[in-house]
């Protein structure tokens, strides 16, 4: 049982790594009042340990106890040993509001804890589905119905508050209805199949949901690319990249020229083409966002997903990938992704011996995740000044709220072991 090892115990100092202090969110460590305001006017992106997980477990302690929130809906697949989220679904469902809870009972290493979590939750009166047998429901997905109003969480990674300071991944926060009825929609589908009850294909616009839709808009996508040539390109992120389909369509794209950056983290099937740069990232957190970027340009797409591009995600699990729409946080997402292809510390290439050399034989250069953690201190930082300046006009008309600003020590100096 591998995973023993992420609790082993750490009693030197100068083999473990220097400590990253957490980026305040630019939006979120400054709201004073309930986040669901806030959310109602924006989407948000969380992408921690660089930021923090406290976020999400804020807004679902904040629903459980809000008198307007009529219901819950959430995906358990892996949780913390103590967590935080069950305790606020827990109280939720005591609160008398109707929370609908889908516990993969199969997620692997956690089945024993997953069915007392069933059993805790169901005694607190909420209702517990146990997925789309026999499909495993690997999504990350959190649903609040307030005042006739919907807010949607989606998440690369699992709602755990432990694993959120060792994993990279990222979570949308949104009050769009584009998003939010399409994630309602994905719940109606779990909770009539825990039911029995004969399934209607559901029909999805925005979000790609195996086993449904997301095949065949990625190879939708891999075709539009195509057609343009060497003006195509395509950036993908994923822990597995082995659907023989999938593999056999981007090698024809980049036959006909279309430029590819991959970071795959683990098991990788494409051979080797003049066109397509693979990586692969080792560093101090697992890497475990999914990411698509589709294009550039006005005609970009991109995506985050709980999804690999294996046989398995794509149609035989219900995964979900969620578009971002707000320029702004696509922005950040390309942002973060190049920051993953320039990685010249960490990064090793997928090359054609398997014998994944490090991109360069340097100790010093571009380091992924330490450039990441740069990136968002940065962004705090600015978000500070900017609050800092617009005070003044904020006092003619109120009194402004107060605004968090994060001490930034110096960066410690990196280990030489």
């Amino acid at each position: 049982n591998m995973k023993d090892l992420m609790k082993f115990p750490t009693h030197r100092a100068d083999l473990a790594f220097e400590k990253m202090p957490v980026a305040s969110h630019p939006v979120l460590d400054s709201v004073s009042g309930p986040l669901v305001d806030t959310i109602a006017k924006q989407d948000l992106l969380v992408t921690y340990p660089y930021q923090s997980f406290d976020h999400i477990v804020r807004l679902l302690r904040e629903a459980a106890i809000d008198p307007k929130v009529r219901s819950i809906s959430m995906t358990i697949y892996r949780v913390a040993e103590r967590s935080q989220i069950v305790n606020a679904l827990a109280n939720a469902a005591r609160n008398g509001k109707k929370v609908l809870v889908s516990i993969e009972l199969l997620a692997r290493f956690n089945e024993q804890d997953n069915i007392e979590y069933s059993e805790r939750l169901k005694e607190a009166g909420a209702t517990v589905v146990y997925g789309m047998p026999p499909m495993k429901v690997h999504s990350k997905l959190l649903l609040i119905e307030r005042d006739g109003k919907k807010f949607a969480a989606l998440s690369t990674g699992n709602y755990n508050e432990t694993t959120a300071r060792l994993y990279v991944d990222s979570t949308l926060i949104t009050a769009d209805p584009r998003l939010t009825n399409e994630v309602a929609e994905v719940f109606d589908v779990l909770e009539d199949a825990s039911r029995m009850r004969v399934l209607t294909p559901p029909k999805f616009k925005h979000l790609l949901v195996s086993p449904f839709n997301s095949r065949k808009m990625f190879l939708k996508y891999l075709e539009r690319e195509k057609a343009k040539g060497k003006d195509g390109y395509l950036f993908i992120k994923v822990n597995h990249l082995t659907d023989e389909v999938m593999v056999k369509r981007l090698l024809e794209a980049a036959d006909a020229g279309v430029r590819m950056d991959l970071v795959v983290r683990t098991t990788y099937a494409v051979p080797p083409h003049e066109n397509i740069r693979a990586i692969s990232i080792l560093d101090r957190y697992l890497e475990h966002q999914r990411a698509y970027i589709i294009g550039e340009g006005d005609e970009r797409r991109v995506y985050l997903s709980s999804a690999d591009l294996m046989e398995r995600n794509l149609d035989w699990r219900m995964e979900v990938a969620f578009p971002i729409y707000d320029k702004a946080l696509q922005q950040e997402v390309v942002d973060m992704m190049n920051l993953q292809i320039r990685d010249t510390v960490k990064a090793r290439i997928l090359d054609k011996e398997q014998s994944n050399p490090y991109a360069s034989p340097k100790v010093t250069g571009v380091r992924a995740q330490y450039a990441t953690h740069d990136y968002f201190l940065r962004k705090a930082s600015a978000s500070s000044k900017e609050a800092v300046l617009e005070e003044p006009k904020a006092k003619a008309k109120a009194k402004p709220a107060k605004v968090k600003v994060s001490t930034q020590a110096k960066r410690p100096v990196k280990s030489k072991k």
